[in-house]
């Protein structure tokens, strides 16, 4: 059972590309370079009983009973200085790295929480979650919500605009309050696994024969030996 359910997910990521434009593909870079797969964007604004110039930002998650995990990936904290500067996350600067690629590449929709940490000290001051087949705009299509069959190789954060306003609202009218506003893009990086190569690379050719996949089947599985057996070319 275990093996037929590995064919027919393989024969859904091949048959899915024959049905999707080829332009979808052609935006793969198959050389093996990390290429943007998808960008997240968050905008968002608040305020604290104290004076600050800086925020720091982090990646959250939910486990599928609803509670929050232990795991966050921790950006640094960023001031106005860092606008339009980039910031990367990867195997080598995070231990949690790992933990958000793999739910990046696990093809269920998974909650995926955006914060915002108050500086110094990086605690907890907001955030937003989404599922997601919400968050993310995809920059190279793929038949799953996220991006099964490839290894995501790094997360950049990138500071588009952020203010600070002290005392701004001064709610409690001591003049010990800021009030700030930012809007961020996380770009998510990475390079298809050498199975889901194979499988662009005999995708490809298919999809430029124009009605391939109106004539015929892309292929079948043989429920008796769980083998894959791909149409030929006519």
């Amino acid at each position: 059972m275990r093996r037929l359910t590995a064919v027919f997910s393989t024969y859904m990521l091949l048959c899915g590309l024959n049905m999707n434009s080829m332009a979808a593909v052609s935006n793969l870079n198959t050389n093996g370079a990390p290429v943007p797969l998808a960008e997240i964007h968050e905008s968002a604004a608040g305020g604290s009983r104290s004076i600050y110039t800086e925020l720091g930002f982090a990646w959250g998650a939910l486990d599928p009973t609803g509670v929050m995990v232990e795991h966050r990936l921790d950006w640094p904290c960023l001031g106005l200085s860092d606008i339009g500067k980039a910031v990367t996350h990867s195997n080598e600067t995070s231990p949690e790295f790992t933990y958000y690629a793999s739910m990046l590449t696990s093809a269920t929709d998974d909650y995926l929480i955006l914060l915002d940490l108050y500086c110094p000290g990086l605690q907890e001051h907001g955030g937003h979650g989404e599922a997601e087949s919400v968050w993310l705009d995809k920059l190279v299509q793929t038949p799953t919500v996220d991006f099964y069959g490839y290894e995501i190789t790094e997360i950049a954060l990138t500071l588009n605009a952020l203010t600070f306003d002290s005392p701004g609202s001064n709610p409690n009218k001591d003049g010990i309050w800021t009030d700030h506003s930012y809007d961020v893009t996380y770009t998510i990086y990475g390079i298809p696994e050498p199975a889901t190569l194979l499988l662009l690379g005999l995708a490809t050719p298919a999809l430029r024969r124009k009605d391939l996949s109106r004539k015929r089947p892309c292929g079948r599985i043989d429920t008796n030996s769980g083998r894959l057996l791909l149409n030929q070319p006519a």
